[in-house]
């Protein structure tokens, strides 16, 4: 199940001042979204990428087909998609 996203401005980042704040977290700046789009309204389970993919990188993988996957790379995520 999808959800749209409306194209519109948020702060990304995490403020110096924080608490328990990582160095990568920061600075602070303004995002601008000028396209909408579809986001997942829940997590790929493991069952769901263990059906696309074929395996189950997730180390909680006695979980359950249910439980979100995890130690999903950049590069797996995109052949998820595709």
């Amino acid at each position: 199940e999808f959800v749209w996203i409306d194209p519109g401005e948020f702060d990304m980042g995490s403020p110096a001042s924080e608490q328990d704040r990582d160095k990568d977290e920061g600075p602070v700046h303004r995002v601008k979204l000028t396209k909408g789009y579809f986001l997942g309204k829940y997590e790929v389970t493991q069952g769901q990428w263990k059906a696309v993919i074929g395996n189950n990188p997730s180390s909680f993988s006695n979980c359950g087909d249910n439980c979100p996957v995890e130690r999903v790379s950049w590069e797996d995520a995109h052949a998820y998609i595709r």
